[in-house]
């Protein structure tokens, strides 16, 4: 292959990206002028409607009209094997464009096979757009032109599902639309024995600046499709609960987990959880949270990690936060073995434990509205009765909550033993607002 000096016609692009385009009817007078070096091969074997859509921010208008002067460069591969189409599904710099579905459609209506055609390394353009794009609009396209290709796997074992999951922020709008496409990926082990669930799970710990909103949306996605990944174990033996507390995945994933399958934290369906030497602790935290947790468990959390009792999570809460909100039967057993384990320090410890919002564990049982609250409070109030005047960081007391939430218990304990407290109504919370899961 004979390939041309494209200085002067490369020149001539990078002047119209910088200044911008004469009008349409010139440049298809001047491409028609042109058409030599408009069908002529260049450096690495690209036509001038490659370089085009791979040199950012070429004007739409620039790349319709060398379109128009070459259609059949649609079917050209360069050197490395890339057709146009996936050139530009490539270059991720066109997604911010918005502007990459005024020529995506008119590419593949004008040569359709390149929907089905890989690049060397087996992608497809569904492939490419998953791994660039928060378009909808494009992976719909891609797929109502072949829907087939959310089932076909790269040179990696990857599916185009794969490659929504890995990008730095995953988008759940597109991984719905993927697996509604074709709900079977949801079940599909690789080699590891990764669901995808789990593979999403395993790379956070690669990708630590994943913001937790958007891969919680992700999750949710995902175990609506399937919510039997939640007890399928990879070839260690791991659940996605058990990865995400040993891959760096945020509290509110964990509780997330939690949420949808409340009994796998109890001890005859947890015993990797219990054995598993990389497990951080931090599971007993959100177990709290649960109707299902039991006294029983708790014991067998703590006799194997005594020091979690005293330890925050990443909202600054020690267990004793949730378990006074626990809408568990045994709540009220439970926080009398939080407090009187291992010896009394531990105890005042507890009681006097501020969260990352100032909240005491007496400011959240005040809040809270399960069966268990009055006999909670009580244990609460006779074990650090001086909590009773101690303020959030917006200044309220637990009494506050506590009419709030009708306990009015709180607020007669307060002015019983505290004849000369200060009583500010209007800082009784007009509704509870906080979730301690968030």
């Amino acid at each position: 292959m004979v390939y041309h000096d494209a200085y002067q016609i490369y020149e001539l692009l990078d002047k119209w990206n910088h200044q911008g385009p004469p009008n349409v009817e010139d440049m298809n007078r001047l491409f028609e002028s042109k058409s030599n070096e408009v069908q002529r091969r260049f450096l690495y074997g690209q036509t001038l409607l490659h370089r085009a859509v791979e040199s950012f921010p070429t004007h739409t208008d620039v790349v319709l009209c060398i379109y128009i002067a070459f259609p059949e460069a649609l079917q050209i591969e360069d050197d490395n094997g890339f057709l146009v189409l996936h050139r530009l599904l490539f270059s991720g710099n066109w997604y911010k464009s918005h502007e990459i579905m005024a020529l995506v459609p008119q590419f593949v209506e004008s040569f359709p096979e390149s929907v089905i055609l890989p690049t060397p390394t087996g992608r497809l353009p569904l492939h490419l757009a998953c791994q660039r794009t928060e378009s909808e609009e494009l992976v719909r396209y891609l797929l109502q032109s072949f829907p087939d290709a959310c089932c076909y796997r790269d040179e990696d074992g990857k599916f185009p599902l794969d490659h929504a999951l890995e990008v730095t922020e995953p988008r759940a709008s597109i991984v719905e639309i993927l697996v509604k496409q074709h709900p079977v990926l949801l079940s599909y082990q690789d080699s590891q024995g990764c669901l995808p669930l789990q593979r999403l799970l395993k790379d956070k710990s690669r990708q630590p600046s994943r913001r937790p909103s958007r891969l919680d949306t992700v999750i949710k996605v995902l175990l609506e499709g399937f919510e039997g990944s939640l007890r399928l174990q990879d070839r260690e033996g791991r659940t996605p609960l058990l990865l995400a507390c040993t891959h760096n995945c945020p509290l509110s994933t964990v509780y997330l987990l939690i949420r949808s399958w409340p009994e796998q934290i109890t001890p005859n369906r947890a015993a990797t959880i219990f054995d598993n030497e990389r497990f951080n602790g931090e599971l007993i935290h959100a177990s709290l949270a649960s109707k299902s947790v039991t006294l029983q468990n708790v014991q067998l959390w703590l006799q194997r990690y005594p020091d979690i009792v005293t330890s925050p999570d990443g909202y600054g809460r020690l267990p004793i936060h949730y378990a006074v909100a626990s809408p568990s039967d045994e709540a009220s057993e439970i926080v009398k073995y939080l407090l009187d384990f291992d010896n009394a320090s531990r105890k005042t410890h507890q009681l006097a434990a501020v969260d990352n919002d100032g909240m005491l564990p007496i400011h959240i049982a005040a809040a809270a509205t399960s069966t268990n609250s009055n006999h909670i409070l009580l244990i609460l109030m006779d074990e650090y009765p001086g909590g009773l005047l101690i303020a959030n960081k917006d200044g309220r007391l637990p009494w506050h909550y506590g009419e709030c939430s009708r306990q009015d218990i709180v607020f007669e304990e307060t002015t019983r033993r505290f004849p000369d407290v200060e009583v500010d109504l209007e800082l009784v919370p007009d509704e509870i607002r906080f979730d301690f899961l968030a």
